[in-house]
């Protein structure tokens, strides 16, 4: 945030229920929040200085050489990367930062990574986007611009340590995930068995999961 001239004013596409837009609101005196998901927006709950906007990164728009920072995280995946690309470049001041962060499918070191991928394999990966294992399409995107005058990739460790519960819940969370378990009837009885799965291998203790973060960082 240091190199930021003067903070002023953030945009964040795809911004979810608004984690990282909260954390975006410390740093700038103005914060614009991108999100077509109105479940999504209901359950954000951002500061004064955010605005909200319930579209696509498509449809908004923001005055030319107005902002500072733009973030985007695996949101970006499901926008169109090449015109999302070039409204981006023309939203930022001179010098302004686009940072896009993702995360792949995180890495288990246990037994659970074996159920974790037998699940994968057989019942999930139906349902994956060909954009999610894609994993270079954001990176893709900007350098096949030629916009930005400097482009860099950073790589953030990031191990933490989650219950059978907490695991189950996060790949429930995701559109693959998701997608698979409202085919099921009995939706809860999946749920209980892979639970129950994992924490027999696990002996009921955390697991370490890593959700290492790749940050992009393009400059104007």
């Amino acid at each position: 945030m240091k190199n930021v001239d003067g903070c002023l004013r953030a945009v964040d596409l795809g911004a979810g229920t608004g984690i990282s837009t909260q954390y975006l609101c410390k740093y700038f005196k103005e914060v614009f929040a991108v999100e077509p998901d109105s479940r999504m927006l209901n359950k954000s709950n951002v500061p004064n200085n955010c605005k909200v906007y319930n579209c696509t990164s498509e449809q908004f728009e923001v005055e030319p050489d107005s902002v500072d920072v733009i973030t985007a995280g695996n949101s970006f995946y499901w926008m169109n990367g090449e015109d999302v690309i070039k409204k981006i470049y023309r939203w930022l001041k001179g010098k302004g930062i686009f940072a896009a962060y993702r995360y792949d499918f995180p890495q288990i070191e246990s037994q659970v990574q074996s159920i974790i991928q037998e699940e994968l394999v057989q019942r999930w990966n139906l349902y994956r986007s060909d954009r999610l294992i894609n994993t270079d399409y954001t990176i893709n995107a900007i350098r096949n611009s030629q916009l930005f005058s400097e482009v860099t990739i950073i790589t953030i460790p990031n191990v933490v340590e989650l219950s059978a519960e907490e695991v189950v819940g996060f790949f429930r969370s995701t559109s693959y995930g998701s997608a698979y378990i409202r085919t099921l009837e009995n939706k809860e009885t999946y749920i209980s068995r892979l639970t129950d799965d994992i924490k027999k291998v696990s002996n009921n203790t955390k697991i370490p999961m890593d959700f290492s973060i790749e940050l992009i960082i393009a400059i104007k």
